[in-house]
């Protein structure tokens, strides 16, 4: 019997923030700050503050609210792969785990899913930006400490869903309420959306 539950799923964006690189004073890129829980260049929340700007960003930004529509970790997806690349679980890892899922292979052919979350993320264009993407594992519980429990974003006492797989048959999820991540089965759980990223 399939598990019925709702799972909301993250979206995430590596936000790079343009205007520097614009103005082509790089200088100012280390004037922009921002703080952990207030608002973000995309109108989202901040949840994370590496300290510096490195490789294009230093914070990550979480969409003001879910997008519409229910999907499924793998979209519909007939068989399991463990898809490489798609393994990390670190602060800064969503973004390549997302790029892994949706530009993979399958059994020698290039296989994408239309309605697979992370390709959902990859399209939403919110805030006027176009690289969000879905959250790793550890990315998707600093979300949860550092807005839930404090009480912003709005965030709902549901599923989410990480870019993180943990085998060819699961992948990571997090329960906002009490906030325990599991390895949820892949192409059990329906999911709705929000997206989130990085600055």
């Amino acid at each position: 019997m399939k598990r019925k539950y709702e799972i909301i799923l993250i979206l995430f964006i590596l936000l790079t923030v343009g205007l520097p690189f614009l103005s082509g004073d790089s200088n100012l890129l280390g004037k922009m700050k921002y703080r952990i829980g207030k608002r973000g260049p995309a109108g989202g929340w901040i949840f994370y503050d590496k300290g510096n700007y490195s490789n294009g960003w230093r914070y990550l930004e979480a969409a003001p609210e879910d997008l519409p529509g229910t999907y499924d970790w793998e979209g519909g997806w007939m068989g399991k792969l463990l898809i490489p690349g798609s393994q990390g679980t670190a602060i800064g890892t969503g973004k390549s785990n997302s790029h892994a899922t949706v530009n993979q292979t399958y059994r020698g052919k290039e296989y994408t899913m239309t309605s697979y979350p992370a390709r959902m993320c990859m399209k939403y264009d919110g805030g006027g930006k176009n690289d969000w993407f879905l959250p790793s594992k550890d990315e998707l519980n600093l979300i949860f400490k550092n807005l839930e429990k404090k009480d912003i974003g709005d965030f709902k006492s549901a599923w989410y869903w990480s870019s993180s797989q943990k085998d060819e048959y699961s992948a990571w999820a997090q329960f906002f309420y009490p906030g325990k991540q599991y390895g949820e089965q892949i192409g059990r759980a329906s999911c709705r959306e929000r997206v989130y990223g990085l600055v």
